[in-house]
C-alpha cells in the first residue's frame, strides 16, 4: 500500500510543479500517462514478485525529476512569425511510389507464403537480418528503411501542429504513407507514433477538429493495429491481443529493467554509449558496408540482446516470455547509473518546459511534439535506439528546409 500511496503523492507534486512551469495539458497528460504505467506494472496481474529497491527508485522519481526539469526552462521570445513547414511535395511524390511498390511487394510474399512467415522472415531485419527479402537487396532495404520513414516523419511532426487545413491534410495524407511503411514491416510503432501524435495535435492546436472526427481517426488506427497484430499472430483471440499488446506492453518493460539489473545484462566492447548509439548507427553501417564486413554496429548488438525472450514466472508457476519492450531508461542506467538517469530526465524536462509551455509559438510546438512523442513511447519501447526512429534527422530535416527558404530564426 506504501508504493501505491507513493504513486498518488508523486503524481500530485509532478502535476503541481508543472503547473507552476506554466505547461500545457499534454504535459500533464504524459506524466498521468507514466504513472498509469507506474502503478498497474506496480499491480502485478501476474505476480511476477517484488522489484528490486533501485527499480522502485528510479520508475517513482523519474517523472517527478521530469517535472522539477520544466521549471528551470528560460522562457523564449519568439519574433520569427513565419511558421515552419516541411513539405516537400515532389520529394514525398518520389518516395510514395517506392511505399507502394514495397508495400504491394509486401502484401503478395504475405498472402503467397503467408503473413505469419513473412514477420518471421523479417523478425530481424533491425538487427542486420536480411532486407532483401521484401526490398530485394540489403542496400535498398538500408537506404529505405533509414531515409524514407525519416522524412515522411519530419513532415507530418511539422504538420502535428495543425495550425489551418493544411496542415491536417498534410498530416493524414504522410501518415497514410507511413503506415504503408509500418505495414510493411508487419510492425506497430508508426501505428502507435501516428495515433499519440494525433492525440497531442487534438489536444494542443487552435485548429478544431470534430469529434466525429477525431474518434474516426482513432478507430482506424487501433483497428489497423488489430489488424496487423492478427497477421503477425493470427491463433490469438481478441483478449489475448488485448492483453499482451496493449496492458503486457505498456507495462513489462518495468519487468525486463528489473531483470535485467540481476542478470541477462547487456554487454557489448563498443566504446560508444548506449544512449547515443542512434547518433554513432549510420556511420557505423557505412564502416560496415565498406571497410569491414565483419563488424557489428552497436544497435545491431543491442537489439540482438534486446530481441532475446526472457522467462518471468507468474506467482502460479505458469510462465511468461517477453521481449523488445525493455523501457528507454534501461540505456541511460546502463551508460551513467542512476545519476546518469537523474540528469538526463532533468534536461529532457528542461527542454519539454521550454517547448511545450502555454506561451509558446507553433514552430516551437513542432519540437516540443518531437520531445512528447519520445517521452510516450520511449518509457516502454526504446524506439530512439533504433535505426528506423532518427529524431535527428527529423530535426535535421525541419531545421535545413526551413533555412533554406528563410532567413529568419526559429526560435
Amino acid at each position: 500500500m506504501l508504493i501505491f500511496f507513493s504513486i498518488f503523492v508523486f503524481l500530485i507534486l509532478s502535476i503541481s510543479i508543472c503547473k507552476f512551469s506554466n505547461q500545457k495539458t499534454t504535459t500533464y497528460l504524459l506524466i498521468i500517462f507514466w504513472y498509469i504505467c507506474i502503478f498497474l506494472s506496480f499491480l502485478d496481474f501476474h505476480g511476477f514478485g517484488t522489484l528490486q529497491n533501485t527499480t522502485y527508485f528510479i520508475f517513482l522519481f523519474s517523472p517527478l525529476i521530469v517535472a522539477t526539469g520544466t521549471i528551470f526552462h528560460i522562457p523564449i521570445r519568439n519574433k520569427h512569425k513565419e511558421l515552419i513547414r516541411f513539405f516537400p511535395i515532389k520529394l514525398y511524390i518520389f518516395i510514395s511510389v517506392f511505399v507502394a511498390i514495397f508495400f504491394l511487394h509486401s502484401i503478395y510474399l504475405g498472402f503467397l507464403n503467408g503473413f505469419d512467415s513473412l514477420r518471421n522472415s523479417l523478425q530481424n531485419s533491425e538487427s542486420g537480418g536480411s532486407l532483401g527479402y521484401i526490398f530485394f537487396t540489403n542496400q535498398i532495404g538500408f537506404l529505405y528503411n533509414m531515409i524514407a520513414p525519416t522524412i515522411l516523419m519530419a513532415g507530418i511532426i511539422t504538420a502535428s501542429t495543425l495550425r489551418d487545413k493544411r496542415d491536417f491534410f498534410m498530416f493524414t495524407l504522410l501518415s497514410s504513407l507511413l503506415l504503408l511503411i509500418d505495414i510493411t514491416f508487419l510492425s506497430r510503432i508508426y501505428l502507435y507514433s501516428i495515433i499519440v501524435l494525433f492525440i497531442i495535435s487534438y489536444i494542443n492546436s487552435n485548429y478544431k477538429i470534430s469529434h466525429i472526427k477525431f474518434l474516426f481517426w482513432i478507430f482506424s488506427i487501433l483497428s489497423l493495429i488489430f489488424l496487423v497484430t492478427y497477421l503477425r499472430d493470427p491463433d490469438r483471440d481478441f483478449s489475448a491481443i488485448f492483453s499482451i499488446y496493449f496492458l503486457d506492453y505498456h507495462t513489462i518493460g518495468i519487468y525486463l529493467f528489473d531483470q535485467s539489473l540481476i542478470y541477462n545484462n547487456f554487454d557489448s566492447n563498443n566504446f560508444i554509449p548506449l544512449t547515443f548509439s542512434f547518433i554513432s548507427f549510420p556511420i557505423e553501417y557505412i564502416y560496415r558496408v565498406f571497410i569491414d564486413s565483419n563488424f557489428i554496429p552497436l544497435i545491431y548488438e543491442f537489439n540482438n540482446w534486446n530481441s532475446i525472450y526472457r522467462e518471468l514466472i507468474a506467482s502460479d508457476g505458469s510462465l511468461f516470455y517477453y521481449n523488445a519492450f525493455i523501457t528507454n531508461i534501461y540505456a541511460f542506467y546502463y551508460d551513467f547509473g542512476i545519476p546518469g538517469v537523474i540528469l538526463i530526465a532533468l534536461l529532457y524536462g528542461f527542454f519539454l518546459g521550454k517547448f511545450n509551455s502555454k506561451t509558446n509559438t507553433p514552430n516551437m510546438q513542432i519540437f516540443a511534439n518531437c520531445l512528447l512523442l519520445y517521452g510516450f513511447l520511449g518509457f516502454f519501447n526504446p524506439m530512439y535506439l533504433t535505426s528506423q526512429s532518427n529524431i535527428i534527422g527529423i530535426i535535421l530535416c525541419i531545421y535545413f528546409f526551413h533555412f533554406k527558404n528563410s532567413k529568419g530564426r526559429i526560435v
